[in-house]
């Protein structure tokens, strides 16, 4: 359908221009008769264009509401541990979600990562716009440590809404993280630091009651 819309505007552009060339070659340029096709000629050229204009939003329109799930490496969001998310960018659910590697991501033990092992299911069932679903690689440094080459291509396929089959090509880089900060600020490492709070009072609170147990005996 966009292609056909596509063909109709360029094909009335092209008889347009072709109409202003007959005009004037044909009747003269000191005919009034040429100027008006002329006119009318730049008129229909301009509607084209505006109809062009109009067709082009309404097909990003159009694209914004479809689903669009793709892979990205997430550093940030947990400290010091690198992980594999699928996030569905676009407007509308995406199901049945599989993603197919060109060259398998492996983790540093060089295990697959993987959504799912049973290979009977999609990787994701489903994602909603806006969503995402996150699996550990591996510790950050891990990774550039024990291989040279993390940049990784493949196809991602998935269902829209209706169960219109889809699919997308994807590249996926780590490489690009690996001279990089993994921080930009010190919040992450912070909560980092305070989740061992609990464990560090408990243990002292454990030695408190032993102090106190052998004060007791005395």
């Amino acid at each position: 359908m966009r292609l056909l819309t596509r063909v109709i505007l360029v094909i009335s552009f092209i008889m347009a221009t072709i109409a202003v060339i007959f005009a004037l070659y044909s009747l003269g340029i000191s005919d009034p008769t040429s100027w008006a096709v002329v006119a009318a000629a730049l008129a229909v050229v301009t509607s084209i264009i505006s109809s062009w204009i109009a067709q082009r939003g309404f097909e990003l329109e159009l694209d914004s509401e479809k689903p669009y799930p793709y892979p990205i490496i997430d550093i940030t969001s947990r400290f010091g541990i690198m992980q594999l998310k699928v996030k569905n960018f676009g407007g509308s659910v995406a199901r049945n979600i599989s993603i197919r590697w060109d060259k398998p991501l492996v983790n540093s033990k060089e295990e697959p990562i993987v959504f799912t092992k049973n290979n009977e299911f999609p990787d994701i069932p489903v994602l909603m716009p806006g969503d995402s679903i996150s699996v550990k690689i591996d510790l950050s440094l891990h990774l550039f440590k024990k291989f040279e080459d993390i940049n990784y291509t493949g196809k991602i396929y998935f269902e829209d809404a209706s169960g219109k089959k889809k699919s997308h090509n994807f590249f996926l880089s780590i490489e690009q993280y690996r001279e990089t900060l993994s921080f930009s600020e010190e919040e992450p490492k912070t909560h980092h630091e305070l989740q061992k709070l609990p464990d560090e009072i408990s243990k002292l609170s454990n030695k408190l009651d032993l102090i106190i147990r052998a004060l007791d005996k005395y």
